[in-house]
């Protein structure tokens, strides 16, 4: 079994010693960290297609999440790893909308974005709108992404766009939205400037608003 399929196969089946030890030797043999990024979020596809069809229970997603992250922060810690510097696609600013605490989804958007060079602020779960439009005016960045699993989420969403549209910077930055929470028309309706379900589609996202693809 080859390092990919290792890697891919340790998440998928939660198996946390041999997803430390194939992450020991990409390290030591310095493999490329998005090859390294694939593999994992391959993994953790198949976590979410099994717990899909009833194969695995939430408690498992949780894990599998917790994985994921963890083998991340190693590969992203380890000094001889090389990745852009953060910030050096710009800085997005990431929440959970208030009264909603889901944040597996948030923390792997997270990790992804840092992988891809972007510098991210992070306010955290259950962020109120007056929360949001202060970190804006506090760390301007260049995108505003919102999260949201919670059916009410979509509405704080639309709450906090309407607030920072009165910005006098708006212009400066966009508003991304995702999440179970909303889907593409309505995240439109609300005035958003780009719209993905997928965690594994949000750096792509902010690069094309950015100009970059």
């Amino acid at each position: 079994m080859d390092m990919h399929a290792q890697l891919v196969h340790a998440v998928t089946e939660l198996d946390e010693e041999l997803l430390w030890s194939a992450i020991s030797v990409c390290l030591q043999e310095r493999t490329d960290i998005h090859k390294v990024e694939n593999a994992l979020q391959e993994g953790l596809r198949n976590v979410g297609q099994r717990f899909a069809k009833g194969e695995y229970y939430l408690a498992d997603m949780i894990v599998g999440g917790d994985l994921y992250q963890e083998a991340m922060r190693m590969v992203l810690n380890h000094q001889n790893m090389e990745c852009l510097p953060a910030g050096a696609r710009g800085r997005v600013l990431i929440g959970v909308m208030e009264n909603d605490i889901h944040d597996i989804g948030k923390d792997i958007v997270k990790m992804l974005l840092l992988v891809d060079g972007f510098e991210v602020v992070d306010l955290g779960v259950d962020v109120a709108t007056p929360d949001f439009t202060k970190a804006v005016e506090e760390h301007r960045p260049d995108i505003v992404a919102l999260c949201g699993v919670m059916t009410f989420s979509s509405e704080r969403m639309a709450d906090v766009i309407r607030n920072l549209n009165q910005l006098p910077f708006r212009d400066s930055f966009k508003i991304i939205v995702g999440g179970s929470c909303i889907g593409r028309k309505e995240a439109m309706a609300i005035g958003a400037d780009g719209y993905t379900r997928d965690a594994y589609d949000v750096t792509r996202l902010c690069k094309s608003l950015l100009g970059e693809e």
